[in-house]
This record gives C-alpha cells, structure tokens and sequence, in this order.
C-alpha cells in the first residue's frame, strides 16, 4: 500500500509539473482503485483466517504500541475539532459559535437543537443580505 502511494506522489508531481493535469487525474484514479484492492485484499484474508487467527495477530503486537494507539485515537476528536476551528472562525463567527457553545453547555440544549438554531440563524442572514442586495440595486432608465 505504501509503495502505491508513493509511486502515485511521485508520478502525480512529474505530471504537475510539466502541466499535464488529465495524466495526474488519471494517477489519482488508479491509486486510489489499487490502495481499495489491497484494503479489500487485507479484509478478504483476514475474513477467510477467521476471529482466532486475527487475535493471535493482534496479540503479538507490543503493548507500547496499543497503548500509543489508544493516546493517538483519544487525541484525534480534539485535533480534528481544532483544525476545523482555525479554518472557519473568523471575528464574525465567532459570536455565534459562543452563543451555541452556552446553549449546549449551560442551558443542556442538545447538539441537535443548537445545529437546528444554527440553521434558522443562518437563513435568517442570508435571506436578511438577499433583501439588502436587492434593495442596493438601482435601476437607471436614462438611456444615455
């Protein structure tokens, strides 16, 4: 799998490069085809060995490792929140953001409720700049 990706990088880079944007789709394509046989392949043997086979496998992985797996999967939720953040809060926003934070946290409203609050919240503003937009428009008759 990883020489898949790497032949792929590397072949996509070489076609960037010169400017051949179909033939670095076309790498695109066939990578991620070939990286879905081999995952299909890896789950196809792993069904066919069965649950004992797998759990012996499993269980000569050291304990470091697992351990450092469960640390990296408890990190992941946060990391992805933070990304996320960084891309999208901008002084604008985050008024909004603080304002779904307090009803989730403080007044036990749940996430459901406060992404339908957020919905109505949003199209209240769009439909609000919409009638501004339009309002803006001005319509000149003078034909000169």
């Amino acid at each position: 799998m990883m020489f898949t990706l790497t032949w792929a990088t590397h072949q996509a880079d070489k076609y960037a490069a010169i400017g051949d944007y179909k033939k670095v789709e076309r790498v695109a394509r066939i990578a991620g085809i070939g990286n879905k046989l081999i995952l299909s392949l890896v789950v196809g043997i792993a069904f066919y060995l069965g649950v004992p086979v797998i759990k012996d496998v499993l269980a000569m992985i050291p304990e470091f490792i697992i351990n450092g797996m469960d640390v990296a999967a408890g990190m992941l939720p946060a990391i992805g929140f933070a990304m996320l953040a960084r891309m999208i809060i901008t002084k604008e926003l985050s008024p909004y953001l603080l304002a779904g934070f307090l009803l989730a946290a403080y007044v036990n409203v749940p996430v459901f409720g406060v992404a339908l609050a957020g919905l109505v919240i949003a199209a209240l503003v769009f439909f609000k700049e919409l009638k501004q937009q339009k309002e803006q428009v001005i319509v000149d008759d003078n034909e000169f």
